[in-house]
């Protein structure tokens, strides 16, 4: 089962990132209310995992038992290939542009994909990527908890909602007491391990039961009154300095990531349909690329044009290069890899 109409959310969520990490001096971006929602650019990765427990429940969701072995070679063959290549062209560029040498333990961490487990570690190298290492441990866990799901039924929801609640209440307590958070040892630890983002991925599959389980479509003005309404909480939690906004990287704004999605989802409108259109399509599937490449793409290019632009063109034409690079490395790489690596699976 595949979903057209958020598909392109997860390109705008991409680039949000982008933006916050190389962005947000440019004149463009460097204004009221633009800067201030592109500063909080990072919850988007948030939003990453919630939507990927949601797509992953929705497109196993005919299956009455999951294979482990055919699910992780899928995973493997889908995110595995462009995440080496994003890498091994990152280390290379940094160690000679940058003459930066990690030491061996850190390369090993982030090939085995590991790495977002250690602080100190987490950011070291294609430092994106700490996400794709995240992901990785919901994979290995996906498995598990969709069986397990089966046979718990109904326990699943009252579980995931305090399971949800359990890890925010920890991590607001946390943030409390560390006054320095970010820049601390148990900062990284809670900002980037895969063990306090769990919930938030959880969350997802939560959003997709209801999706599955559901009677009915939304009515079309109660589908776009709930997309507006996600949409104005979103923009206003993410652009003006509120309490929530500082405790929401770790899965807080999940409820409304839930009520966005579900509203598109479970509406067909001139809204779904433009949404869904081919174009937006593409830029969807290829936000992978262009999210595990935004830095070595950034290296390169800065090395190459940096003197001859300004701030502002320099970002401009850096994006869309690194757009049309993603579109190119999803249909040439990312797909034939694919497709090779899982030749004859039944999966």
């Amino acid at each position: 089962m595949y979903i057209r109409q958020i598909t392109v959310l997860r390109f705008i969520a991409a680039f949000s990132v982008v933006v916050f990490h190389f962005g947000l001096k440019v004149p463009l971006f460097d204004n009221g209310c633009l800067n201030a929602l592109f500063s909080e650019g990072a919850i988007a990765v948030s939003f990453f995992f919630f939507l990927s427990g949601y797509v992953l429940s929705i497109s196993t969701s005919s299956k009455a038992f999951l294979n482990a072995k055919e699910f992780y070679k899928k995973r493997i063959a889908r995110i595995y290939p462009l995440y080496l290549i994003a890498f091994l062209m990152t280390l290379c560029l940094a160690m000679f542009y940058l003459e930066a040498f990690p030491k061996g333990n850190s390369i090993i961490l982030q090939v085995l994909a590991l790495h977002a487990w250690i602080p100190g570690k987490c950011l070291e190298i294609n430092f994106p990527s700490w996400s794709i290492s995240v992901e990785f441990f919901f994979y290995a866990l996906f498995p598990l908890i969709w069986n397990l799901k089966r046979k718990i039924r109904n326990w699943f929801i009252p579980l995931v909602i305090i399971a949800w609640a359990l890890s925010q209440w920890i991590y607001i307590e946390l943030r409390w007491i560390n006054a320095d958070f970010p820049g601390t040892f148990n900062g990284e630890f809670l900002l980037y391990s895969p063990i306090f983002h769990l919930t938030t991925f959880l969350m997802g599959m939560l959003s997709a039961d209801f999706y599955l389980k559901r009677k009915v479509k939304f009515s079309n003005w109660l589908g776009s009154l709930m997309f507006f309404v996600s949409c104005t909480l979103l923009v206003l939690i993410l652009s003006t300095h509120n309490a929530i906004i500082s405790y929401s990287h770790n899965g807080l704004l999940a409820p409304l990531f839930a009520l966005l999605i579900l509203s598109l989802s479970l509406v067909e409108n001139r809204l779904s349909r433009f949404m869904g259109n081919r174009f937006f399509n593409l830029l969807g599937n290829s936000s992978y690329a262009l999210y595990i490449f935004q830095w070595p793409l950034y290296l390169l290019f800065d090395q190459i044009c940096n003197d001859y632009l300004s701030e502002e063109a320099f970002f401009v034409c850096y994006t869309l290069i690194l757009i049309l690079s993603s579109i190119v490395l999803h249909h040439y790489i990312e797909i034939p890899l694919k497709r090779k690596l899982l030749k004859g699976s039944n999966f």
